[in-house]
Formats: C-alpha cells, sequence, structure tokens
C-alpha cells in the first residue's frame, strides 16, 4: 500500500481520521494537507487565521450567545393580536343579519357581549399569570447565556494568552516564511495560482500547530 501514491493518500486519510486503531494517541492533534484551498474573497491572512478552528469555534458561540440574548432582550417571538380581533369580530356577528324583533336581537346582543366580557376579564387573567412565568423563563434563558458568555470570553483569553495574542502578526509570519511578499498576503486567494494556494493551506496547517501534520 505504501509503494504507490493513491495508497499512500488513503492511509494518512484514515490516519486523520483516527480509523487506525492505537496508531496515534487521543491527546495528538492531527491535521491532513491535502490539497490547495479553494480560491474565494478571503485574502491569505485572513484565511490562515480562520484556520484555528479552536478559536473560530470560540467567537462562533460567543456571536450566538451575544444574539440569543438581544433577542430574549427584545422581547422574542411576535404575540398575534390580530386572530383576537378577528375572533371578537366573529363571536359579536359584527357585518351579518339577525332575524327576529328589535328586542330578541337586543337580548341576543346583550348575551354576546356578557359573555365576551367574561372571555376576555379570564383571558386578562390567563395572560397576566403566564407573562409572569414567560417573563421569569426568559430572565432564567438569559442569565444561563450570560453564564456560558462569560465562559467563553474567558476561554478566548485564554487562548489568545497561549498563542501570544493578535493572530494577525503571527498568520503574517508564517506566510512570509512560505514565500508570501506583503502585498501577495493581502490579495484575495482567488487571484492566486495554485501553487500558491498549496502554500497558503500549508500555512493553515503551520498556523494551528498541530503535534503532527500530515
Amino acid at each position: 500500500m505504501g509503494r504507490n501514491g493513491c495508497g499512500k493518500t488513503t492511509f494518512m486519510t484514515y490516519l486523520a481520521q483516527r480509523q487506525i486503531e492505537n496508531s496515534v494517541p487521543k491527546k495528538m492533534t492531527m491535521l491532513l494537507v491535502r490539497q490547495e484551498i479553494m480560491g474565494n474573497n478571503l485574502n491569505a491572512v485572513d484565511t490562515v487565521i480562520k484556520s484555528d478552528v479552536k478559536r473560530e469555534g470560540v467567537k462562533r458561540f460567543i456571536k450566538f450567545c451575544e444574539e440569543e440574548i438581544e433577542r430574549l432582550e427584545n422581547g422574542g417571538k411576535k404575540t398575534e393580536v390580530e386572530n383576537n380581533d378577528e375572533e371578537t369580530k366573529s363571536e359579536s356577528g359584527e357585518g351579518t343579519k339577525v332575524k327576529g324583533s328589535s328586542k330578541g336581537r337586543q337580548k341576543l346582543a346583550d348575551k354576546k357581549k356578557a359573555r365576551l366580557e367574561k372571555a376576555a376579564r379570564d383571558k386578562a387573567q390567563n395572560n397576566s399569570s403566564a407573562s409572569k412565568v414567560k417573563k421569569e423563563n426568559v430572565e432564567a434563558q438569559k442569565n444561563k447565556l450570560s453564564e456560558k458568555l462569560g465562559k467563553a470570553y474567558e476561554k478566548l483569553a485564554e487562548i489568545e494568552e497561549q498563542e501570544g495574542g493578535d493572530p494577525e502578526p503571527r498568520a503574517r509570519k508564517v506566510l512570509s516564511g512560505m514565500g508570501f511578499s506583503e502585498e501577495m498576503q493581502n490579495k484575495p486567494t482567488s487571484e492566486l495560482s495554485g501553487g500558491w494556494r498549496m502554500r497558503v493551506s500549508i500555512s493553515c496547517a503551520l498556523f494551528a500547530s498541530p503535534s503532527l501534520l500530515l
């Protein structure tokens, strides 16, 4: 299997996916560089920075928590007031003709009015209780998200401390070591040739600093 390129590629793929038992310790990080990156509007520097999956994962989680807290503060889902208005019109018989004497119509109207008033009082009471429960649930969700958000910021600070702070200078240093000029570092990767995109791919691997690079 190791005598041809196809066999070696297959073996390294299985190895990187940890499909070969007892081949690599579980705590050892691995990264397989198989081909050049797909070109897009991101420049080489941003592409390399985003290859740090640990940092990017924490940043995405922070964004999610902040958006959820903002959504809860804005009241969450909208209430359907229009449906209540339509139900009231239907029950009151608005727009329909009622046969019978004027006294009969008045009596029927009074009964409907009393029923609607009772229904409105019951609904207001239920809504008050439901609103209180909903508010308590919203506050509990916000507190839980705020706690997770605080831990995520702590994790991001820990990662930045371990990796030396701002990742951009380190990303530029890696690209410079691979032969990229400052101008090329700032170019969209879609404007780079396949060979240079392969160097970006290798730069991403070096930036991620895996224990084992394949």
